[in-house]
């Protein structure tokens, strides 16, 4: 929903992974090829294609929840909004509720693409639980 100070950005999904191999929590811009690459090579490759965006026209946004000792978390971006070249981007990172366990180590992982901005990116933290 639009509000009059805010509009809704169109974002889309790259990549929403659970084992990106990142095991650092980070919220990166991303407006360059170079540095598209560099952030793969950072990340399991394989879990992110190439290319994500048409660079000239678009910019990336890539939420990494980190390390996770065990199942049922998750991590989304949405929604994205701007006023004037200031844009917000929500992250929703979700976490189990009490008594899922596992065996499988995550590391959480969401890449949107949306237009160009040169401005600043302010990310905006949400909590969940199951």
């Amino acid at each position: 929903m639009d509000t009059p100070a805010f509009r809704r950005v169109d974002a889309r999904t790259v990549a929403t992974v659970t084992e990106s191999g990142v095991e650092t929590p980070l919220r990166c811009v991303i407006r360059t090829r170079r540095e598209w690459a560099a952030f793969r090579a950072f990340a399991r490759q394989a879990a992110l294609p190439e290319p994500a965006a048409d660079f000239g026209r678009e910019v990336v946004l890539a939420a990494a929840m980190g390390f996770r000792p065990s199942t049922g978390y998750e991590i989304a971006i949405g929604p994205v909004m701007a006023r004037g070249d200031t844009v917000a981007a929500t992250v929703a990172s979700t976490s189990p509720g009490a008594g899922l366990e596992g065996d499988l180590v995550l590391t959480p992982l969401q890449v949107v693409r949306m237009p160009r901005s040169a401005g600043p990116v302010v990310w905006i933290e949400r909590g969940l639980r199951r």
